[in-house]
């Protein structure tokens, strides 16, 4: 929890551009993914809220801008 709410101080909401990895959608509608580019790579969820209101089907290796906050999974 700790390590989670200094995560979430220091890095409230970020843009992110980057490749789409391992995008997959869950039972649940939940999306999860990892965005990556030449450099790194982070993992991701887009909850079923978010992904109801996608105007485009995401699939792998698409490049795209992604807006989110940044947080720990305790």
């Amino acid at each position: 929890r700790m390590l989670r709410a200094c995560v979430e101080a220091g890095a409230s909401a970020v843009w992110v551009t980057g490749e789409l990895s391992g995008f997959k959608v869950h039972g649940s509608g939940h999306c999860y993914f990892s965005l990556k580019d030449a450099e790194a790579q982070i993992a991701a969820v887009m909850f079923r809220t978010a992904a109801r209101r996608l105007r485009f089907k995401p699939a792998d290796g698409m490049a795209v801008l992604a807006y989110g906050r940044v947080s720990v999974y305790e």
